[in-house]
């Protein structure tokens, strides 16, 4: 047959026809293998907003069965008909895409004889937008201005290019944010930001900037006269159109309005022209004219120097007042014509004298005033003691300033207070300075210990009676014998007696009449003297005495103390034996960890033989390859000997082999080795030995390690997967495994990786297949026609259907298999329905989808219903959300109820069982009691903070407390407060009506 192909336009309505194709059809010899149709896009490009089409032409025998998949993250996912997708047998249409849309599709072409498979990728084109922010800019001096370009979809960014007023801006391509220049005129005009096929604009104007002056002022040199005059011109421009002020000398001249005239024109533009006109010039004329213009955005100046012929005479000088840190400019206002020159002076500060008062104590008080009599100011006063400036908050010394004086207040006198203070004067002429000694008198004390002692005929001995004080005091000694009067002890010419600078005596070679009482006497004239005395006994000395020790081991190792006693006292000395040997083994030999290639080993250290461990030695081996050997040589009996055991003595030599092993040799200070190089799953077998100077220790004992496995090197091989049933797939290796309970007409694929109690291995290359549809085959008998209808069917469920034909003979093969999905049902009730409180007016509800959709659940409804006033509301909830809601504003103490139900295309399903919640279920109890009477209290079940309680007893003193209870139970009482009522007897209550007793739970 032949085919054309005619379209008609909608605009139109003209038609046109295409050339005509033969097809020809030809009955199948047998069964062909699923084939895609060549041309079928790799890619498609749609425009956000539009409808994408995807087909899958396949052709085969039997007829091939079309299902579409939405590839996301490498795993397929079937596609169905629901919202904006609609799935059409051979073609997948997609209404309205979004970027969200934008992926891989997948078709498959299944039948019998096999299958086909093919990916199209959708990209989603999002239509670009350009905008300049922000498109209306005001730029002022100073001010830091940027123009930004925001681009959508940002891949155009690179593209970017500027353009102002029409001409391309000399900007790299790309840049999305250009600076504007500080109020400068020319940044005004229009910008605009381009991509390929859009762009953005922005107007840029010009606000306030600052004055400038466009002339230059002239110096001028003229004659006095009734008919001279001096003009000068100051030009200048700005936004907005500046004002001007002229001065002479730094003042504005007195004269103005006078001899002194100034004129101002604009010449219409922001240009603006000052004159200022001296009229009838004389001598006090001449000086320096400025010219200032001035705007709110800034200012500039000019000057020039006005000559008038005179004698020179100097003008009066005026006050100038600068901010700190500013620059100051001082004019010296002279008329005349020519000068000489000019001279500039600064007056330096001129401190008077000071001093401090003389006999000052510790204890005193007093002052230094600084008074700074002369002087150009500021003036910064500073004090210094012994040329050390004085901090401000030094301590015990106040300083107490003015512009031109500082007082420095010692309000109680110390010892180290007293030096040389200087009052230094500073300003920008010059620094002074001048000096005054502060004298603190302090009373003489002792500095040492002074007690009886004993010394040996002969020896050398001082006497310690140091002691200070202000003036430095002076010490005499005195000695007093049983035998003699007291003397008085001074300088000997030969050395032997002598008086220290600070108080001691020192006696050298001691004589026994140097026994007896020494008395020490210290006064400087500041408070009473100070007097002490202790006695010195001259004794003979002790005979020396010898201990020899022989054949030393380690037991006579130790501490040797040697003391000397007579009738007068005692004296010790002690030394310290250290006798050396080889150590002893390694202790508490450990594993700290072992991996599956090394070991950590740790231990104490040992003894070390009193010499300094040199090294460590680590043995290991494979235990089935252990053997370890040491040789000993029987040695004769005898002092030296090594080892003692059993009674004999024995010359030990150890010669450590390991047959098959590895030494592992740390340092002496190391208290760890890692021992490397080890095998998976392993067991060694581990010791140690130190070593010093004299030789290695014996052995520790063994340790057994075994190393930990490793995980397997390869991936599992020949792995295969395919279908047994609609829920099984029968997975192969060098195993077979069968993967039960999945869903039917899926897509799986799986990957297989061998484990041991060290990890996972690889994984194998993934293998798919998909599980037939599920279901038991029914069937059903027609007599005639070419039209069934098939009932009782399940609500939204996918359908294989195959038609045989039935004759006398017997039953014909199967048609192809065609696929369909039953119509969308109201759902079932949402499963798991929680609610949890958020707050006292809030509460949180949660649920999980229908166990029965039947059908794509588009909304999910949340009632709620107040139980008291049986006011219900509801609130709509998006599938695509979490599925929970937060209910707010509930009022307090108020049952609530709440269910959920699921609505899809077909309607709203039935809800879910209801929760009833209770919002905030806190109460209060106010206590009170009337003297000694029973306690009674009233229930609160709101969030009141005050009650009235009534019907109490007259003139009488009740004792009120508040407690509160919650659901995990009461809490505490409050402290109670105590009130009486009004009334003179106690009695049934005879109060005015309205006066009940108030109490306030705050």
């Amino acid at each position: 047959m032949l085919v054309r192909c005619r379209t008609t336009s909608g605009l139109t309505g003209t038609s046109s026809r295409s050339g005509s194709a033969r097809l020809r059809v030809q009955k199948s010899m047998g069964s062909r293998a699923p084939r895609l149709w060549a041309a079928l896009p790799d890619v498609i490009r749609v425009a956000a907003g539009a409808d994408a089409e995807l087909y899958c032409l396949a052709e085969g025998y039997p007829s091939p069965r079309v299902q579409w998949f939405e590839v996301r993250d490498g795993h397929p996912y079937p596609l169905f008909p629901a919202g904006r997708v609609e799935v059409s047998g051979e073609r997948l249409t997609v209404r309205r895409v979004t970027s969200s849309d934008a992926g891989r599709y997948r078709c498959t072409a299944n039948s019998s004889a096999g299958g086909a498979v093919h990916e199209t990728t959708v990209e989603v084109a999002v239509p670009s937008r350009v905008v300049v922010r922000p498109s209306q800019l005001v730029v002022n001096a100073g001010q830091t201005a940027q123009l930004s370009c925001d681009v959508t979809p940002k891949e155009l960014s690179s593209d970017v290019t500027w353009i102002k007023d029409g001409r391309l801006l000399g900007v790299p391509a790309g840049q999305l944010t250009i600076r504007l220049r500080d109020g400068d005129p020319s940044v005004a005009g229009m910008y605009q930001c381009h991509v390929p096929g859009d762009l953005g604009t922005a107007q840029v104007r010009v606000g306030a900037w600052p004055a400038r002056l466009l002339t230059s002022l002239v110096d001028q040199t003229v004659q006095p006269g009734s008919g001279t005059a001096v003009t000068l011109t100051c030009t200048a421009a700005g936004s907005p159109p500046p004002r001007f002020t002229w001065t002479k000398d730094g003042v504005i001249p007195p004269q103005l309005g006078g001899r002194y005239m100034v004129r101002t024109s604009s010449s219409g533009s922001s240009d603006v022209t000052s004159q200022l006109t001296v009229h009838h010039v004389t001598a006090e004329d001449g000086g320096v004219y400025r010219c200032r213009a001035q705007n709110a955005a800034g200012s500039a100046r000019d000057s020039a120097k006005v000559n008038v012929y005179g004698p020179a005479r100097a003008l009066p000088r005026r006050v100038v007042t600068v901010s700190a840190g500013a620059a100051a400019t001082l004019v010296c206002p002279v008329s005349g014509y020519p000068l000489s020159g000019y001279r500039w002076r600064r007056e330096p500060p001129q401190i008077s004298p000071f001093g401090f008062p003389e006999e000052l104590t510790v204890g005193q008080r007093t002052q230094a005033s600084c008074l700074i009599t002369s002087g150009d100011l500021p003036i910064d006063i500073a004090w210094l003691k012994n040329n050390v400036t004085l901090a401000p908050d030094s301590p015990h010394v106040e300083t107490l300033s003015g512009e031109f004086y500082s007082n420095l207040v010692f309000k109680h006198l110390r010892w180290e207070q007293a030096g040389v203070y200087t009052c230094r004067a500073t300003n920008r002429a010059a620094a002074v300075q001048s000096s005054a000694r502060l004298v603190v008198r302090v009373p003489a004390r002792w500095l040492g210990a002074f007690s009886d002692s004993v010394a040996v005929l002969g020896s050398d001995v001082t006497l310690n009676c140091s002691v200070t004080g202000q003036p430095p005091p002076t010490v005499t000694w005195t000695l007093a014998a049983a035998d003699r009067p007291p003397a008085s002890l001074r300088n000997t010419s030969d050395g032997r007696l002598s008086v220290g600078a600070d108080g001691s005596l020192d006696i050298r070679r001691v004589v026994e009449n140097d026994t007896g009482s020494y008395a020490c006497l210290a006064t400087n004239g500041v408070g009473p003297p100070l007097r002490r005395s202790a006695r010195l006994t001259v004794t003979a000395g002790p005979d020396p005495g010898t201990l020899s020790v022989s054949a030393a081991g380690r037991a006579d190792g130790g501490p040797y103390t040697c003391v000397a006693r007579n009738r007068y006292g005692e004296d010790s000395t002690t030394w310290h034996v250290l006798v050396t040997e080889r150590p002893e083994p390694p202790e508490s030999l450990e594993l700290v960890s072992v991996t599956s290639r090394s070991a950590l080993v740790t231990w104490t250290p040992p003894y070390d033989g009193n010499s300094a461990l040199t090294h460590y030695v680590v043995q290991y081996a494979a235990e089935e390859a252990v053997t370890w050997t040491t040789a000993a040589s029987e040695a004769t009996r005898g002092a030296g000997a090594d080892a003692l055991q059993d009674g004999f003595v024995w010359k030990v030599t150890l010669e450590l082999v390991c047959k098959f092993g590895v030494n592992e040799t740390v340092s002496g200070r190391q208290r760890s080795a890692l021992v490397a190089g080890l095998q998976p799953s392993t067991t060694y077998r581990l010791r140690a030995f130190a070593v010093n100077r004299l030789g290695n220790s014996r052995p520790s004992a063994a340790l057994l390690a075994h190393t930990e496995p490793e995980p397997p090197a390869g991936p599992p091989l020949n792995v295969r997967l395919r279908p047994v049933g609609p829920h099984t797939l029968r997975l192969t290796w060098r195993l077979v495994v069968s993967l039960r309970y999945l869903r039917p007409a899926t897509a799986y694929s799986a990957t297989v990786r061998a484990y041991n109690l060290a990890g996972d291995g690889p994984s194998s290359s993934p293998a798919t297949a998909s599980t037939w549809e599920d279901g038991d085959a029914v069937r059903v008998q027609q007599e005639e026609g070419t039209t069934l209808t098939l009932r009782n069917l399940s609500a939204f469920t996918n359908y294989t259907a195959l038609v045989s034909v039935v004759t006398v003979v017997g039953q014909g093969p199967d048609s192809a298999p065609v696929t369909c999905v039953t119509a969308a049902d109201v759902p079932g009730p949402p499963a798991g329905i929680k609610l949890v409180s958020l707050s006292a007016t809030s509460m949180l509800v949660s649920w999980l989808p229908p166990r029965k959709p039947r059908g794509l659940v588009t909304r999910y409804f949340v009632y709620q219903r107040k139980y008291v006033t049986n006011d219900q509301r509801r609130f709509e909830c998006s599938p695509e959300r979490r599925l929970m809601l937060a209910l707010e504003r509930l009022d307090h103490y108020q049952r609530y109820e709440v269910w959920v139900s699921a609505l899809t295309a077909a309607g709203e399903g039935a809800p879910t069982r209801t929760l009833v919640y209770k919002a905030h279920d806190n109460t209060f109890h106010v206590w009170y009691r009337a003297g000694p009477g029973p306690e009674q209290q009233v229930a609160l079940y709101d969030l009141r903070s005050e009650v009235v309680l009534e019907r109490l007893l007259c003139g009488v003193q009740y004792a009120v407390a508040v407690s509160a209870d919650n659901s995990l139970g009461g809490g505490p009482r409050s402290e109670s407060i105590y009130i009486s009522t009004r009334g003179g007897t106690v009695s049934p209550c005879a109060c005015t009506p309205g006066r009940p007793l108030a109490t306030s739970r705050r």
